[in-house]
């Protein structure tokens, strides 16, 4: 299990070196390690026509805001080749908030997870991290995602731990309890020796969730991850975000539901206009979903 689990996870890994060797050639992109552990800095930087100074960056010097800001966005605009596809984006994400992104198709909405992820450049402006970047727990669409790799749904949830197994660490005791623990919490365990590519899409993003959760990242990007998916899914995914909100994770979470957004997300940033918008909501937990 090991063995196939290195390979998906190399795989894994070249697949986001060419994403990121595309996005080299458009931009030059710098990552260094700041002295404090509890940042990272990334500078991109875009020459101007007829070779002027660097005209973008994005940092992260925590020295701007509070340190209970995870994401700062200082007029960012994101995009692609040097294109912007967003408004102007000012706004901060306080540690434990959950922060709907909505906006028309083609607003920007995926493009700011990917450039808050890391995955891309801003087009102009500041997008500030004030965590390691190995604490960011990034979900993209079901539609980007691979599922006819060799695992089965186990092994597809145990490469949540990888952080803390490393390269030739085995999955001891412990860490099989926790996976067996986060299928259950997403009603897979049944599922454990299945293969990916057989399950439904509501199932599948369930499993995606467990490995999510595994990872412990303080910061979870999720885009549009009820796309698709039944009813009973949905609420029971949403009850975990709110578990995990909770506990002080940082969530944000691209929608296209109006009514979900209303209901359970005090914090509303628009791809739209670019305004962000706070209200208050019943905090109460959802409904527990029976099996």
């Amino acid at each position: 299990m090991a063995n196939r689990a290195l390979v998906y996870f190399l795989k894994h890994i070249a697949v986001m070196i060419t994403r990121q060797h595309r996005i080299s050639s458009l931009l030059c992109y710098n990552i260094f390690r700041c002295g404090d552990e509890s940042k990272w800095t990334v500078n991109v930087t875009r020459r101007t026509v007829g070779g002027g100074s660097p005209v973008n960056r994005c940092s992260g010097n925590s020295d701007v805001v509070g340190n209970a800001a995870v994401i700062a966005l200082r007029n960012l605009q994101v995009g692609y080749q040097g294109q912007s596809v967003s408004p102007v984006l000012t706004s901060l994400l306080p540690q434990g908030s959950m922060t709907a992104l909505v906006g028309a198709n083609g607003s920007g909405k995926s493009t700011l997870i990917k450039t808050i992820a890391g995955l891309l450049p801003p087009v102009q402006g500041q997008c500030e991290l004030h965590l390691p970047r190995r604490e960011v727990g990034w979900l993209p669409q079901r539609s980007e995602l691979e599922t006819r790799f060799p695992l089965t749904v186990y092994e597809l949830v145990s490469i949540g731990c990888w952080p803390r197994c490393g390269w030739f660490g085995g999955i001891n005791r412990r860490l099989r309890k926790e996976i067996s623990e986060a299928l259950e919490a997403v009603q897979m365990s049944d599922y454990a020796d299945a293969q990916p590519a057989t399950l439904s899409g509501g199932q599948l993003q369930r499993v995606l969730f467990a490995r999510l959760m595994l990872q412990r990242s303080r910061l979870w990007l999720l885009d549009e991850p009820f796309n698709g998916i039944d009813s009973k899914t949905v609420t029971l995914l949403m009850s975990i975000l709110q578990q995990q909100q909770q506990a002080g994770t940082t969530l944000m979470v691209v929608l296209h539901d109006r009514p979900l957004v209303e209901r359970y997300f005090s914090d509303v940033l628009s791809m739209d206009d670019g305004a962000h918008r706070r209200s208050v909501i019943d905090t109460a937990p959802l409904r527990s979903v029976a099996p």
